[in-house]
């Protein structure tokens, strides 16, 4: 297990903020929640070294890591606003998301003026474990996605 007291991370300007706080799962159980306030996205594409051009956005997350590096479970939400990728244009995007046994759940919301628009809700088996996963990580099993 690795801890971490907290890490924070903050823009230039301080409208933006990446929180880390707890125990990174290694051998042993860990707890790790991880925050983003006001991130743009084309500043994480700009880390990712991927082509910003045409991305914009602010993100914003919560999410919690626990269990193990084998068995890791992940549960959180988070939110897109502006989003812009290319000639696509989202005004907001929301999601909330739950993995543990091999299975992500997830949901997607696309709104504009204030009314979903689209909603995609999503059961899909994958081995995401931090240490020890197979190469094929899509598990045989049902893709549902509604």
């Amino acid at each position: 297990m690795i801890a971490l007291d907290t890490v924070r991370l903050t823009t230039g300007d301080g409208a933006g903020s990446i929180e880390l706080a707890g125990d990174i799962p290694r051998n042993g159980p860990g707890n790790l929640s991880l925050t983003a306030l006001g991130v743009e996205l084309k500043d994480i594409y700009g880390l990712a070294q991927r082509d910003t051009i045409g991305i914009g956005g602010t993100v914003i997350l919560d999410a919690r890591l626990a269990g193990t590096a084998g068995a890791p479970e992940l549960r959180g939400t988070g939110a897109l606003t502006g989003g812009a990728f290319g000639d696509f244009q989202a005004p907001l995007i929301r999601s909330a998301f739950d993995y543990r046994d091999h299975l992500l759940r997830s949901n997607l919301t696309f709104w504009r003026t204030g009314q979903p628009v689209v909603e995609v809700d999503a059961s899909l088996p994958f081995d995401l474990a931090l240490s020890g996963a197979p190469a094929r990580r899509r598990l045989p099993g049902p893709l549902t996605i509604l």
